[in-house]
């Protein structure tokens, strides 16, 4: 399962790159509706770049990620429901910052040129 991360506008390439590798933050991409917010995974990691491209800024860094299934848990002992997308589907998104306990690897293709 690929989840989407993005720098959220406020960082450049090379401090999106330093974040995830050297600091173990993973900065994933979440959307809201009905009271609930939600952390879209998709099964394709390039389906999960499109949905990056098509609800983020031209300029904003971003990527996918595999995430752990005890990563997952956590994610859901906070509160997040996990939620499959297929399509990439127009979202109003926001990120969220998950704290890790390993560096992560992320698809870097998926990281626009600024």
């Amino acid at each position: 399962m690929w989840f989407v991360i993005s720098a959220g506008g406020v960082l450049s390439k090379r401090e999106f790159l330093d974040e995830l590798r050297q600091n173990k933050i993973c900065p994933l991409m979440v959307f809201s509706r009905d009271d609930k917010t939600f952390v879209p995974f998709f099964l394709d990691p390039y389906v999960g770049l499109e949905f990056a491209r098509r609800n983020t800024p031209k300029t904003d860094c971003i990527g996918v990620v595999n995430l752990s299934e005890d990563e997952q848990k956590n994610l859901l002992n906070s509160g997040f429901e996990l939620t499959q997308l297929d399509w990439p589907c127009k979202r109003e998104v926001s990120v969220h910052v998950l704290f890790l306990e390993r560096e992560i690897e992320t698809i870097v293709s998926g990281f626009r040129k600024t």
